[in-house]
């Protein structure tokens, strides 16, 4: 009613109503899953990923390829990419290939025919390759009414390449286009195929295409306007800045020995959820804290409880004063640290 008469409330009223806003927001918010490092060590190749959109916001497709192994940053790298681009309002669009769908024809560029087809700028599409989006992605038939059109089967890949290609470049007409498609190393043959020629096909579109995947699976997509990015280990510097972005750590030597002894645990894993931040080489340092009257906050311990289940070894366990914590649960990243 206020805001409908253009009145400021009151002094007393707006901290009311502020109140009751902070209390619904705590009600609501579940607790974190795990805590979240900064993005560290990964300076140059987000400095990369950025320019990579300035270029495409002018008109100069751009395709980014992400390669390294499991757990060093591909799909971190890529979510802040999308977090990054989304707050200054530009047309973000996520996609993963799966695994298990590898032997699936089709199955991944369906999927980003689909996406793609909901956003503005679709409707453009030429409708010689109508047909061929709805044989790819049914789900489109009431968005473009059109039958998947006959043919020899032998045209098919060409025809549903195509018929995505024009897609993308109708969607960039309407407004510059980054493209985000993670684990690239689960898409199916067809699919593959089919993103190969988008790649050959990159001119003057305002697209940034950026995949990710693991080394070794299948040759890397590659065309005039690629860009290669290898994603390494973090380096031990790097490592210590991840641990300190997610602890407190006391003035103690057990503490000053942690980052170095995470580093050799996870082998440069930034993701505190890799297992090789639990191998049985992995420092166990809670108990370690216990000994030198630390223990983990109330906040952190709390947050932990919630997000990790009964399954770790019992070396990694630790058992919260009074025994509040049902569970037992692990620590699935470094708390906070307060004194017992």
């Amino acid at each position: 009613m206020l805001t409908g008469e253009h009145r400021e409330p009151e002094p007393a009223t707006a901290e009311w109503i502020r109140r009751l806003r902070s209390t619904a927001s705590m009600a609501e918010s579940p607790p974190p899953a795990t805590l979240r490092p900064d993005l560290v060590g990964r300076e140059r190749e987000f400095a990369t990923l950025i320019s990579a959109w300035t270029a495409a916001q002018g008109g100069r497709a751009t395709h980014v390829h992400l390669t390294g192994a499991a757990g060093l940053g591909k799909s971190r790298l890529l979510a802040d990419l999308r977090q990054r681009l989304r707050g200054l309002g530009a047309v973000v669009l996520t996609q993963r290939a799966r695994p298990g769908e590898r032997e699936l024809p089709w199955t991944l560029a369906g999927d980003l025919a689909g996406t793609l087809g909901a956003v503005p700028g679709s409707g453009a599409v030429p409708p010689a390759v109508l047909g061929d989006l709805v044989d790819l992605a049914p789900g489109l038939s009431s968005r473009f009414g059109a039958a998947p059109p006959p043919g020899p089967l032998r045209e098919l890949p060409r025809r549903r390449a195509m018929a995505v290609t024009e897609l993308i470049n109708a969607v960039t007409e309407e407004a510059p286009l980054a493209l985000l498609i993670d684990d690239l190393h689960w898409a199916d043959d067809a699919s593959y195929d089919a993103l190969q020629v988008l790649v050959n096909r990159l001119e003057r579109q305002p697209l940034l295409l950026v995949t990710a995947s693991r080394p070794d699976y299948r040759p890397d997509l590659r065309g005039l306007a690629t860009q290669q990015i290898t994603i390494d280990p973090l380096p031990p510097e790097a490592t210590f800045d991840l641990v300190t972005s997610l602890a407190r750590l006391p003035g103690t030597a057990w503490a000053a020995r942690l980052p170095g002894s995470v580093h050799q645990a996870s082998e440069g894993s930034p993701s505190p959820r890799s297992n090789r931040w639990l191998t049985p080489s992995a420092p166990a340092p809670w108990p370690s804290a216990r000994a030198n009257g630390m223990r983990p906050c109330r906040t952190c311990w709390r947050h932990s409880c919630a997000a990790a289940g009964p399954s770790a070894p019992s070396s990694r366990r630790w058992n919260p004063p009074g025994g509040s914590c049902s569970s037992r649960s692990p620590l699935p990243a470094l708390p906070c640290l307060e004194p017992a």
